[in-house]
């Protein structure tokens, strides 16, 4: 992601934080295309409000689909990190070494796979998360809600 993170893992007030972070992820993500009208009517967005970050003692001490992971680690004189949810190792039917490995893969780690354990200083946060989202047709028909509403005060 190429926007700004660096507050993406400090305590926010939820009216400030999810507005700037819901920007910054749907405007700067380069990762995916710009939304096409065709697309719209297929469109879910979900939001996952991360809490209760904490240090793994180690880098398997996490549990899967109830701890996302962030990880930082040193390879050939670099620092690499990167982020994955809760729910995207249950997605991908990974244990905890896949997950972790594709986790240094999306860093932009090369290394072999089974030298995973052997990078410098990998530091592994664990934390918790809880996901809500809504498709288009439910957000259509609450904007409609809420402008009946509007329309009434008026």
């Amino acid at each position: 992601m190429s926007g700004d993170l660096t507050n993406v893992y400090k305590p926010q007030p939820l009216s400030t934080g999810l507005s700037s972070y819901a920007l910054i992820s749907s405007l700067q993500d380069t990762r995916f295309s710009p939304i096409t009208l065709s697309e719209l009517p297929s469109l879910e967005v979900a939001v996952t409000l991360l809490t209760d970050f904490e240090p793994a003692k180690d880098a398997l001490d996490w549990i899967i689909g109830v701890h996302g992971i962030r990880i930082s680690f040193y390879a050939r004189n670099k620092r690499y990190g990167a982020c994955y949810l809760p729910d995207v190792a249950v997605e991908q039917g990974w244990d905890r070494e896949e997950t972790l490995v594709s986790l240094m893969r999306k860093a932009g780690w090369s290394g072999r796979r089974e030298k995973w354990s052997e990078v410098g200083d990998l530091k592994v946060v664990r934390f918790q998360g809880a996901a809500e989202s809504v498709g288009w047709e439910e957000y259509r028909a609450w904007r409609e809600w809420v402008k009946r509403g509007e329309d009434k005060g008026k």
